[in-house]
């Protein structure tokens, strides 16, 4: 894994510099891959995409603004890398189970892999808990997607917000019975059981 400095100084020079976001995507391409994998099986199977092709349009969703984006440091960009890949996949989810797409038919894959309607569903509901539990708690929410999108850590999460490991446990405690109450018993215990 590439050292945090180093990202941290490309990502200074992306507004000054024409060649930084491609040499920070060189330095990072392997992390935001895995991450992507991570991201492709928490969505319950993805539809065409492989971790390449989502690293691929997370790139131009980060950077083919108008303008210049700007991140702190490392973990801020991979959390905005790793959002945008959830924003991705939501987005195909939402496309996959819309009716005039036929959304409400049982689907035969292609593919082992593809995901299923009611799969894309549970992955669209998890998606609006998570919004719901952020207007709750920012801080709760941010700890979920992290574990559940970027597989990380509680001990990563705590180094990565800046607050203790005890209050990252509490708080990952709290909200998984929140998640599986909100959810319902049975999808909240897939869900936790799938993507932890």
């Amino acid at each position: 894994m590439p050292e945090s400095d180093d990202i941290t100084r490309i990502l200074a020079e992306i507004g000054e510099s024409p060649h930084a976001a491609e040499r920070l995507i060189e330095v990072v391409r392997d992390d935001l891959r895995r991450r992507a994998a991570l991201q492709l099986r928490a969505s319950s199977g993805p539809s065409t995409l492989d971790p390449t092709a989502l690293v691929h349009e997370v790139y131009v969703r980060l950077f083919g603004r108008v303008e210049t984006p700007t991140w702190e440091d490392r973990s801020h960009f991979f959390f905005a890398a790793s959002r945008a890949m959830h924003d991705i996949l939501v987005e195909r989810a939402r496309r996959a189970t819309r009716i005039k797409r036929g959304g409400d038919r049982s689907r035969v894959p292609l593919e082992p892999h593809h995901a299923t309607a009611k799969e894309a569903r549970l992955f669209l509901e998890l998606h609006e808990v998570l919004t719901r539990l952020e207007q709750v708690s920012a801080r709760r929410a941010a700890i979920v997607r992290l574990r559940f999108y970027c597989g990380i850590s509680l001990e990563e999460i705590a180094e990565s917000m800046g607050i203790s490991r005890s209050t990252v446990w509490r708080e990952w405690a709290v909200t998984k019975v929140w998640l599986i109450e909100k959810l319902g018993a049975d999808s909240g215990d897939l869900v936790l059981r799938t993507r932890i």
